[in-house]
């Protein structure tokens, strides 16, 4: 009666489905922040990352962990023979409690947020993102059941509504505030609305969407069984809090991270608005390469994860092993190849995107982060498995200590060495996340994979192939003024 089919191929599907969704968005993306960066420039970019990793902080605390919970409980439900439509309708109540509450708490908040950060200015962008946090919420959800069910068109075109909605919006607002000559911070603000309305639609979208999902599967919701409302909370919070908790901790060390870096610059002699260029610069240039390789590798955990669950709730650990493998594996083709270009390569891709000033002061900054780039995906594959195992706790841990680490390097390192610090912190921080993961990967799942035999020849047959491609096609590389021509080598 479950529409998710045991194959490998479906998860080869799903991810493809999803990926080509981030794909199109991340362009989208691209056409967003180019002109975007030129009408703000690193000043007005330092408010509107700021207020956005503010808000990404208190998106994971709504919404983290909902879309996996879901999944997870759904799937688990489809094999122990349960009501799904049970779970649906207690976690759309509670999630959309939730997200109502925590636009509340940035809307009164918001100015003590941003005061806490070290940039006062953001305070208008958090309100005008707030209302956002109600949809995503209720998304998460949605995404969650439909990811169950292997309905992964619908969350891919939700998405890229989304993507569009932000980019049209977002910029149209932001030229009306530049030709009407408002300051750097309420330019910002305006832009931050695209994010809001996008959100709204997407929501809309994906309830559309789940409803006709549901009306698919009558027979197999009338079933009932023995679980109150509380017991469903209680099981979806079981997995959501633990992958909650350790989102809103990456996103708490990106805000004291945040905070550690203006403080720590100015500490060797940075002014104010020198500090909001620097981390404008990093944010916009460096660390969306790093979350574009995720963003593209996420989804194969994400189709994985239903197929992972139903093999460990049914005890077969070879299946469980085969699973994790071939995520693992489509994960490592691409964060791996991402990872040596980026090490190379850094200044000539930001070069061909950004403005030469701006690419030249990021290009150190993403070489330093090609160990983030390329275990970071890797990461999201363990911790996946763990939370299939329904072991989501253990990757909460990881996270933990990753994040500890991060906060501690990052304040001796930036104060030390300026704003390289950063990238080497956050490269420091997925490195011992990874090892720690790993090891609750063999231990508490009892994989039997070798992740060293996997990873090393995909690293070298990766390197040769750079390498004689570069040596082919270098001058063309460099020389060259498209960006498609960079892409396509």
């Amino acid at each position: 009666m479950d529409n998710l089919k045991d194959k490998s191929g479906s998860i080869i599907g799903g991810a493809i489905s999803l990926t080509l969704s981030v794909l199109i968005v991340k362009i989208i993306g691209f056409f967003y922040k180019v002109p975007l960066s030129h009408i703000l420039g690193d000043e007005g970019m330092g408010y509107f990352n700021s207020a956005y990793t503010i808000f990404t902080f208190f998106y994971m605390l709504s919404a983290g962990g909902v879309p996996r919970a879901v999944s997870v409980n759904i799937s688990e439900a489809s094999v122990n023979n349960r009501n799904e439509e049970n779970i649906l309708r207690v976690s759309l109540k509670t999630f959309l409690l939730l997200g109502i509450g925590f636009t509340v708490i940035l809307l009164v908040f918001g100015g003590m947020f941003a005061d806490f950060i070290g940039n006062s200015k953001a305070k208008l962008s958090l309100l005008f993102i707030a209302p956002a946090l109600t949809f995503v919420s209720l998304s998460g959800v949605m995404k969650g059941y439909l990811n169950a069910k292997a309905n992964f068109t619908s969350i891919a075109v939700s998405e890229i509504i989304e993507g569009l909605l932000k980019f049209i919006l977002g910029l149209l607002f932001a030229y009306f505030a530049y030709f009407r000559g408002f300051d750097k911070e309420i330019i910002s603000a305006y832009t931050v609305v695209g994010i809001t309305v996008g959100s709204l639609v997407g929501a809309g979208y994906l309830y559309v969407k789940t409803k006709n999902a549901k009306s698919k599967y009558k027979a197999w919701q009338k079933r009932k069984d023995n679980l109150t409302d509380y017991d469903i909370i209680k099981k979806v919070f079981a997995i959501s809090l633990p992958i909650t908790v350790s989102s809103a901790i990456m996103g708490l060390s990106s805000i004291v991270d945040l905070g550690i870096i203006m403080k720590r610059l100015a500490v060797i002699g940075y002014s104010e608005s020198d500090a909001v260029i620097a981390y404008g610069n990093y944010t916009t240039l460096a660390i969306p390469m790093l979350n574009l390789v995720s963003a593209l590798t996420s989804p194969i955990s994400s189709a994985a994860m239903p197929h992972l669950t139903k093999k460990y709730a049914l005890s077969d650990r070879i299946g469980f092993d085969n699973h994790l493998k071939e995520t693992f594996t489509l994960s490592a083709f691409l964060s791996i190849p991402a990872g040596i270009v980026f090490l190379f390569c850094s200044e000539n891709i930001l070069t061909l995107l950004f403005n030469d000033k701006s690419a030249n002061a990021a290009a150190p900054l993403l070489s330093l982060l090609v160990p983030a780039v390329i275990l970071l995906p890797l990461l999201s594959v363990l911790n996946t498995s763990l939370e299939s195992a329904l072991m989501p706790r253990s990757a909460l841990l990881s996270m933990s200590f990753g994040a500890i680490v991060k906060i501690i390097s990052a304040y001796y390192l930036v104060g030390k060495y300026g704003i390289i610090g950063a990238p080497i912190s956050t490269s420091l921080c997925y490195s011992v996340s990874f090892i720690l993961s790993a090891i609750f990967v063999f231990v508490k799942c009892r994989s039997n994979l070798s992740l060293i035999f996997i990873i090393t020849p995909i690293f070298i047959s990766s390197f040769l192939s750079f390498i004689i491609v570069y040596l082919i096609f270098g001058e063309i590389m460099v020389k060259s003024s498209n960006p498609l021509i960079f892409l396509v080598f």
